[in-house]
């Protein structure tokens, strides 16, 4: 099964979950809902720093220290979801996790993938 069917199945089953709860019928996300697939690991780094960089560059909070960023998440020893060892090891280490935020000031080359 690839990601994009997978991606299908969990929000089809989550519309449906919250519909139950909520006595509702419906879509639960606005049309047109948009996706773009990652094809290849350049874009999944980028975009992973991208989504981490939201807070800041929509000046609604430091990405450091966002709340509801997995940011925090990845480098934290609590419990959490979050399966941090495989994404840092994604970037190599875990000072190439930060090194790639820190770098990640322009993203010039990912705007055909960026969905605002």
């Amino acid at each position: 099964m690839n990601t994009l069917t997978l991606f299908t199945h969990l929000f089809n089953s989550y519309t449906q979950a919250m519909n139950r709860a909520f006595w509702c019928t419906g879509p639960l996300y606005e049309r047109p809902f948009k996706r773009k697939q990652v094809v290849n690991e350049t874009y999944l780094f980028q975009l992973i720093c991208y989504i981490h960089l939201n807070p800041s560059h929509h000046q609604i909070g430091n990405y450091k220290t966002y709340q509801w960023s997995s940011y925090k998440s990845s480098l934290s020893s609590a419990p959490a979801k979050i399966r941090r060892n495989e994404v840092l090891e994604w970037f190599g280490s875990r000072e190439s996790y930060l090194k790639a935020h820190n770098d990640s000031k322009s993203f010039d080359d990912i705007t055909d993938y960026i969905l605002e």
